[in-house]
């Protein structure tokens, strides 16, 4: 499922060229996988022992069918399991899976953890440059079909940032920079934790629907007075849908989508308001604006660059539609 416009883009880009070179069975992606392990490519390029399992199983979930590959931790030496599913075995998407694989996971902060202090890496996005960058790269290097060159087409025309190999070198040595000292964090905590007797129980609070809003509001802006008052978020909305600081309020403590259509409306005018990321506000806060009775020339009054980005959006993938709408495979 798409959780921002960065995974919306290398998504699109992908399902916007054809599918790669069809797999048998889970053994040919187990051999495709081998092949790439004990190339040359892999021990000039690949800074670290990753080992690579490769099983059928994936998920399907909401409507969504895909796979995915999980880390068995962090580390220098990690093993990897790529969870295929039935219907996509093809090379593309055991180059995609296996991006994730090889691609850096952390932004090194600049400086070395000192002992006693919290970690202050920056993880990356799961579909950022650093793993686009090795999934162009494992279509061109192995790729069996003349349509991997698509790839790259398709990202530069949907705005994907990809790294040059060189910076993506770069970018694997300090994600190893800083899981190295995430690691070391972590046993820093457990040991400080295992040598004190346990004084209170309880339990992490569930973080709700309204609770995105509210905490995306209290972060708005810039300089050392940060945050929107609900008094200006609802001025805002009001330019679209009457809404007072009462209203902002109640979406705020909503703890999920409301079903009120007038209140779906105010949280889709906020959401704009805020400006949230489109892709997120749809797949995870559910709200779209044609389920909430809001037209896209209205947001402009809002936020016209939020317009700007999904008009843009819309444009490219009418451009460059999915391979399903096309072909019809799906």
């Amino acid at each position: 499922m798409y959780d921002s416009v960065t995974t919306w883009r290398l998504y699109s880009a992908e399902q916007s060229i054809r599918l790669g070179q069809p797999l048998t069975d889970v053994t040919a992606a187990r051999g495709l996988v081998r092949r790439v392990e004990r190339s040359a490519w892999w021990r000039d390029n690949v800074a670290y022992d990753v080992r690579v399992g490769v099983r059928l199983g994936g998920c399907e979930a909401d409507g969504w069918v895909s796979s995915f590959a999980r880390p068995g931790g962090l580390g220098q030496s990690t093993s990897w399991t790529i969870s295929l599913h039935p219907s996509m075995l093809n090379d593309m998407i055991v180059f995609h899976e296996l991006a994730h694989c090889i691609a850096p996971r952390w932004q090194h902060s600049g400086r070395p953890r000192r002992s006693g202090e919290l970690s202050n890496h920056i993880r990356c996005s799961a579909h950022g440059p650093g793993f686009a960058a090795a999934s162009a790269e494992l279509a061109g290097q192995f790729g069996t079909v003349e349509h991997h060159d698509e790839l790259r087409v398709a990202y530069h025309h949907f705005q994907v940032p990809v790294l040059a190999w060189e910076e993506y070198l770069a970018a694997v040595q300090g994600s190893l920079l800083a899981e190295r000292d995430i690691v070391e964090m972590h046993r820093e905590v457990d040991e400080l934790f295992s040598s004190q007797p346990s004084t209170r129980s309880g339990s992490v609070p569930q973080w709700t629907w309204g609770d995105r809003l509210r905490s995306v509001r209290g972060s708005a802006g810039t300089g050392p007075r940060r945050g929107m008052s609900r008094e200006h978020l609802a001025q805002l909305v009001s330019r679209v849908e009457r809404c007072s600081p009462r209203d902002v309020q109640r979406l705020e403590a909503a703890a999920h989508l409301p079903e009120d259509p007038r209140l779906r409306r105010l949280g889709m005018c906020m959401a704009v308001a805020l400006g949230f990321d489109p892709i997120y506000a749809r797949f995870q806060l559910g709200l779209a604006r044609w389920d909430c009775d809001v037209e896209l020339d209205e947001l402009a009054a809002i936020n016209p660059e939020w317009v700007q980005l999904v008009e843009t959006m819309n444009a490219q993938l009418a451009a460059r539609p999915p391979r399903w709408a096309v072909d019809g495979d799906r």
